[in-house]
């Protein structure tokens, strides 16, 4: 049975760490300060039980992006050679600058100075195929709405946009299918299969909730679209393919 570590269990790694329990696979995780609801968790400073596989669910640190990679480089050296990885990693690595976001090197563009990015190819250097990339889309779940934060903002938003969004659920569920299925050596999109455009989707959005509705701005500037189909033909059923069938908690 595999052995499943988790190094950050934030609001994404948390609930990772409860699905794979609910899937009988023996996990533990890591944090930092605050003590989570998990109960097989170390800090991250303790001497760390071996895994199989081990996720990095943590987000550079924002005082420091440079030292992402860095700290992820270290971690790696903490477990054993034949030890496999999975990054979670965020289709911000993409540049606007392309139309549909797909995990073929020499077809996309890319944030080059982006630390995830940067953290992706130090990784990969080091692993091969012993690193899988999961790059995710906006997470959105639970009380977690990005239209809140637009709403209060006083910003103006390019509302010819798309969206690309990925529910906590399927973000989990991904994961917990790359673990299961055992895809290594892989890079995949997270993201639902819809795009609706910034302007009627998180105008809807505010709606449901009751709030003001984010000011928009007609002209569009960028087009970019993540797609999912790789991870769709890997074997992943999303749960929401869409953004509007997301639930919504008031």
């Amino acid at each position: 049975m595999k052995k499943i570590g988790i190094i950050g269990l934030g609001w994404l790694g948390e609930a990772l760490a409860f699905q794979l329990t609910k899937n009988e696979l023996p996990v533990w995780g890591t944090y930092r300060s605050s003590i989570p609801e998990f109960k097989n968790s170390f800090r991250l400073e303790d001497e760390l039980p071996q895994a199989d596989i081990v996720v990095f669910s943590f987000p550079p640190n924002r005082n420091n992006k440079k030292q992402f990679a860095q700290d992820l480089l270290s971690l790696v050296h903490r477990f054993n050679s034949d030890t496999r990885f999975i990054l979670i990693s965020s289709t911000s690595v993409y540049s606007n600058s392309n139309k549909q976001c797909i995990e073929v090197q020499h077809e996309v563009k890319y944030e080059s100075e982006n630390p995830n990015f940067i953290a992706e190819c130090e990784l990969t250097n080091l692993l091969g195929n012993r690193l899988t990339i999961i790059r995710l889309a906006g997470l959105v779940g639970g009380d977690r709405y990005p239209v809140r934060v637009m709403s209060q903002s006083g910003k103006s938003y390019s509302g010819n946009d798309p969206v690309n969004l990925i529910h906590q659920t399927d973000a989990v569920g991904l994961i917990c299918c790359v673990i299961e299925k055992g895809i290594f050596g892989q890079i995949i999109n997270g993201c639902s299969s819809e795009h609706p455009s910034k302007s009627d989707y998180y105008s809807w959005m505010a709606q449901q909730l009751k709030i003001k509705a984010p000011n928009f701005l007609n002209s569009a500037e960028t087009l970019k679209t993540v797609s999912n189909k790789k991870s769709v033909e890997l074997g992943y059923n999303y749960h929401f393919t869409t953004p509007y069938d997301f639930p919504i908690i008031l």
